[in-house]
This record gives C-alpha cells, structure tokens and sequence, in this order.
C-alpha cells in the first residue's frame, strides 16, 4: 500500500490565530527515533525533531527547510506545542481493518428494543444474588492522560465480555457471542487529554441485557500505538506570499493496537455503588452521584436501568 505523507498540528487551529502567525515549528516523526526512546522508556511521551521557521522572511524559510540536520533541531512535544505554533510531519494512517460499523455492532451485539420499559435499580439480596435484567450505560469516558506519544491522537478501543471470551495473541478479546466492540478507533485529541475533557461516547449502551445469571462485566481498554517500522519518504513544502521550499525526509509507521486496561466488575459490587453512591477514589461524574472508575489512564461511569 502506498503511503502518503500527511501533517499533524494538535493545536494550532484552535489556540492560534493563523492569519497573526510570524513563525511557526516544523517538525518530523520517525518510527526509528521513537522505537530508541521507547526502548530507553516504556512510557516516553514522544518528541518530534523540529526546527523553527520565521514566516516573514523567505529566506529563512528556504534555509531552515534545506539544511535542517540532527545538529541544528530541537526537539518539540505536547509542552512546547501548547505554547508555540506547531506542526508535524508523517506517515499518519490508521489501520481498520478490525473496526466494525455502527451497524455491524449493533446486528452482532446489541437488542435496541432491550431498552424499552427500563426503571429503577434495588440492591442486591442478603445472599449477594441479583434477580434483576439490567441494560449497563456508559454515557462518557475521558482520559488522565494521553496515552499514545506525541504527536498522534488517542485512538480508543473497547470491548465488553459478559461470559466466557477469549484473548488473542495481543491480550485483546476475540470478538464472540459474549464478546462486542462497543467502539474502535474512536478520536480523543491531545487537547482533550490534556484538559481531561469527557467525551460522549458513540454507542447508547455497552450491554442490552445483564441478565441475573450472566457472570461479571469484563471490560477491556485499547489504544492505537505505533509498534512495527515501515519506511516511506514525503515532501514537505513550506510557502508563504509565493515563495515555497521544500524538502524530503524520511518518516513511518504502521500502528497496531495494545491493550491499557483490563478489569472485571462483580454485578452486585457495581449495583452497590452506583444505588449508594459509593465513591471508588476518583470522586463522581460531575454534579451526579456516579462514581467514577479507573481503568490505568481511562476513566469512566456507567449507569444501571432494570428491564
């Protein structure tokens, strides 16, 4: 597959003003330079190689561009990009081959109609035993943190077992019969992370029918990571007023996705504490009495409807 060379700028749209600019960072991701750091730091942030142009003078433009080398750049990350204008260079692709659609999920997984005629949650009896059919809602998660290094989104997947499932050769459930993929691939910028923003979540449900004899709620976290090289070249031309420079340099990728977190939830336990609002350590979800779980860098609520 030909791979084209695209440009990432996290947050240049929206914490500056393009038209007032009078310099702007360059910079480039390769897959060699993150795969040392990684190795050197499992949890390295990511840094890209960068270089500083003045877009008021063309010359410095074309300069800079040209004869940029590993003793003239500096390295740029999510702290320098918050307070200067940047943007990045690279091979930035995601792979969906295991991302099912809306209406794949909901044919495979999901019984809309198991929403209907939903109330109030009792507690479980004296024997820790729930008769009760629940629908689980997930309304909104966010993250701590971003989990993929700089300078690419967090691309989140997510899985619900409820039964017996299987993992793959990645740590990451097989798709199965007690086993959907609520969403993939789904978008949390830098930014958001950054802020800790919740984001809605794209599905209205992650489990239609927890029925009383179904075994716990198995919840498995994704992210996107770049793993495994591949080398491509592109061309990065920069230009202002008519004049524009350019010149090549190597970038890559190929992205898998790696598991963040994985944890199980007794249904009484989570009955428990969301009718007695019972905080897990990370407070409650805004101004309700949903308490918030972790899950490493994730967070999330659920609430609980019985059918």
């Amino acid at each position: 597959m030909e791979n084209d060379t695209s440009i990432l700028a996290p947050y240049l749209v929206d914490d500056f003003s393009l038209s007032e600019l009078d310099e702007i960072t360059v910079s480039w991701w390769t897959q060699e330079f993150e795969a040392e750091n990684l190795a050197i730091d499992s949890d390295w942030k990511g840094a890209t190689k960068a270089v500083k142009i003045n877009l008021n003078n063309s010359s410095d433009i074309d300069q800079n561009i040209r004869d940029a080398s590993e003793t003239e750049y500096f390295l740029a990350d999510d702290k320098w990009a918050i307070a200067n204008p940047t943007i990045v260079l690279g091979a930035f692709d995601r792979d969906d081959e295991n991302i099912l659609t809306e209406a794949e999920n909901e044919e495979k997984n999901y019984n809309p109609r198991a929403m209907l005629n939903s109330g109030p949650v009792t507690l479980c009896g004296t024997d820790d035993r729930s008769s009760q059919n629940l629908v689980v809602r997930m309304p909104a998660f966010r993250l701590d943190d971003n989990i993929r290094a700089w300078p690419n989104s967090n691309e989140i997947y997510f899985w619900v077992a409820n039964g017996d499932f299987v993992l793959n050769s990645n740590g990451l459930p097989t798709i199965s019969a007690n086993v959907n993929m609520p969403f993939a691939g789904f978008e949390v910028t830098r930014k958001e992370a950054n802020i800790k923003r919740w984001k809605v979540t794209p599905v209205s449900f992650i489990i239609s029918s927890w029925k009383p004899e179904s075994g716990n709620m198995y919840l498995v976290w994704g992210c996107t990571k770049t793993s495994v090289q591949t080398n491509v070249s592109g061309t990065l031309k920069g230009s202002k007023g008519g004049l524009t420079a350019e010149t090549t340099v190597q970038v890559a990728f190929r992205e898998s996705v790696e598991p963040e977190s994985a944890l199980g939830f007794d249904k009484c336990f989570t009955i428990k504490n969301n009718v007695n609002s019972i905080n897990q350590g990370f407070g409650f979800y805004g101004t309700t009495n949903y308490p918030v779980y972790a899950f490493n860098r994730i967070r999330a609520y659920f609430t609980l409807e019985s059918i």
